[in-house]
């Protein structure tokens, strides 16, 4: 019987497996009428790894999938808002490992020109609501 004994020398860089954890401080900003700007921070766990990136999905209320977008930046501007539009915006980070979880973003846009934002968070849900002055205090 023979036993084959493989020791790494401790100098070895060992490739960790593992995805990275959810985006933090996932912010939406409705920039004009027909502009979302879509920010975050890197996850406090990568994974391990350096070869971090995002998915961005948009999706309209009827689950129609508008934007399926990879990128290695932190924020995504969408320029193609419809106004009085209900949007559900996902952002995830991923690494060769696989996916994270996501964080899930909720939007209406609105036609009004002063628009107000309130923004209320469960855990891992943003749900943000752009709400024209006049109609604040029966939506948000």
């Amino acid at each position: 019987m023979t036993l084959l004994l493989f020791l790494a020398p401790t100098h070895t860089n060992c490739l960790l497996l593992a995805p990275p954890g959810p985006p933090r401080d996932v912010t939406i900003e409705q920039k004009s009428l027909n502009s979302i700007r879509i920010s975050w921070n890197p996850p406090n766990d990568d994974g391990g790894r350096s070869d971090l990136r995002y998915k961005i999905s948009i999706r309209l209320r009827n689950g129609s999938v508008i934007v399926s977008q990879n990128t290695s930046m932190t924020a995504y501007n969408f320029s193609d808002a419809k106004s009085n539009t209900y949007y559900e915006i996902k952002v995830m980070a991923f690494n060769g490992a696989g996916y994270g979880q996501h964080v899930t973003l909720n939007t209406n846009t609105y036609t009004s020109g002063n628009v107000t934002s309130k923004l209320a968070s469960t855990k891992n849900t943003i749900i943000f609501f752009v709400c024209p002055p006049k109609i604040l205090h029966k939506h948000c």
